[in-house]
């Protein structure tokens, strides 16, 4: 005798589970209207976790993607904006010498040649707001570059000011 000439004789063949990977003699369930299901209770029931997690990491997948894009949109936008403030026109600097030797001290960079007033002003001209916004993107630039190693001056004026 045969386990499938049991499996017949406790229910009939059309009424057996039509669970694919293996044979299962349980009874088909029934639905609310009473016409029968393929698949027995039990592998009903799994088929339908089993069915509810693939959508489940459809949707997490789905969201996923849609969280990626909107964010590479945003860093699109935000490069754009800052690629937008790059190209700033700017005018060139006419007070520089002409042996090419600019001096640095406390008060910022002076020309040699350049007067000084009596309370020790330079004349140079006010930054402009094109000049602050070109000093504040360099300034961001050098944030996230290492610290530089100190190195003496070149050599050291008695005001304070190095000759570079």
């Amino acid at each position: 005798m045969n386990f499938f000439d049991d499996a017949a004789a406790s229910t009939p063949l059309l009424m057996q589970c039509g669970y694919r990977s293996k044979v299962c003699t349980n009874p088909r369930a029934t639905k609310l209207d009473g016409t029968p299901h393929k698949l027995c209770e039990f592998h009903r029931r799994k088929a339908n976790l089993n069915q509810q997690r693939l959508h489940k990491r459809q949707r997490e997948k789905r969201a996923a993607q849609e969280l990626r894009e909107s964010v590479e949109k945003d860093l699109e936008a935000a490069e754009d904006h800052s690629a937008k403030r790059a190209h700033l026109s700017v005018e060139p600097i006419v007070h520089w010498s002409t042996d090419d030797t600019c001096y640095y001290g406390l008060g910022g960079y002076e020309h040699p040649t350049q007067q000084t007033s009596s309370v020790g002003e330079t004349l140079l001209p006010r930054m402009g707001s094109q000049d602050m916004d070109i000093l504040e993107l360099l300034l961001m630039d050098m944030q996230s570059l290492p610290p530089l190693a100190s190195a003496p001056p070149a050599s050291v004026d008695y005001e304070n000011f190095v000759d570079v």
